[in-house]
């Protein structure tokens, strides 16, 4: 893995600051509306380790169960400030991700995957669906091929590269995959990879389980987690506020990292620097 890009402190401040009022936006809507929310992986783990971001990091990311999800998005897309912007597929027809992306209007985070694409590309924080993950282990293999190889095959026809780094050989090698399958798939229609990707997600979530997952992470990385460690979530210091995290933050941060108390390996500490960074832009 690459190490964590530099960005100068008054970048970060900056950066911070205008994801922590995007937050506060999305807190002030959640809480109108009784929509249960919490901080999740780094986010969280900022959280309880540094009563803020993680250090080196840079995003943050917030979820929802679907419901609430669905319900955060008729609401956001009516009521969210006109700073900002609720982006996804179905609010930016050049978005080429499946969760939701809230953009403050007005800057640039340009990664590698962005730089052609006509959909916004302001500074951002992530919304993220929880779903259910089914029990059977046999079936949980299965399905997590299928949901990775129709994951990649949408992304793959909605960016011609990837947002990571391309200078390592798997960072290259990853860049020339995914350009090759996007001019594989150039007569692939969008909204049907979409739809077949939305309706595998949205797989078990009839099922009486307490399993979870996010999709698009658990396809990518296996990682699934214990509802019961998440609900209710529970305010915690972040930054100069707060922030909604599990109920039980241990059970849920060891179960994705483990000791995640001890600080990794500096090689080991990314984040995701852009090519292009404005904090005031008319484009």
């Amino acid at each position: 893995m690459a190490n964590a890009r530099k960005y100068t402190d008054d970048e970060l401040f900056a950066l911070r600051k205008i994801q922590m009022d995007m937050y506060r936006e999305v807190k002030k809507i959640c809480n109108h509306h009784a929509i249960p929310h919490f901080a999740m992986a780094g986010s969280a783990l900022g959280a309880i380790r540094h009563n803020g971001y993680i250090p080196w990091d840079d995003d943050l990311d917030i979820a929802m169960m679907r419901e609430d999800y669905n319900r955060f998005l008729k609401y956001a897309e009516k009521e969210i400030d006109p700073r900002f912007f609720v982006q996804n597929f179905y609010t930016d027809p050049y978005y080429g991700n499946y969760f939701t992306k809230i953009r403050c209007n007005g800057t640039l985070f340009v990664q590698n995957a962005d730089k052609k694409t006509k959909a916004h590309r302001g500074i951002f924080i992530d919304i993220f669906p929880i779903d259910r993950l089914t029990d059977n282990v046999k079936e949980r293999k299965k399905y997590r091929r299928q949901l990775m190889f129709f994951y990649q095959m949408f992304m793959a026809k909605c960016n011609s590269g990837i947002s990571g780094e391309t200078d390592s050989i798997s960072g290259k090698a990853k860049h020339l995959l995914r350009s090759f399958l996007h001019v594989i798939l150039t007569f692939t229609s969008k909204e049907q990879l979409f739809i077949r990707v939305d309706k595998l997600c949205q797989k078990f979530n009839q099922e009486k389980t307490d399993t979870m997952m996010v999709s698009v992470v658990y396809a990518m990385r296996n990682s699934y987690f214990d509802g019961n460690a998440i609900f209710p979530p529970v305010e915690h210091p972040f930054e100069d506020d707060t922030i909604f995290v599990p109920n039980d933050s241990d059970r849920y941060l060891s179960q994705i990292y483990g000791n995640y108390m001890k600080l990794p390996p500096i090689e080991k500490r990314e984040n995701h620097r852009p090519v292009k960074l404005l904090f005031n832009s008319d484009k």
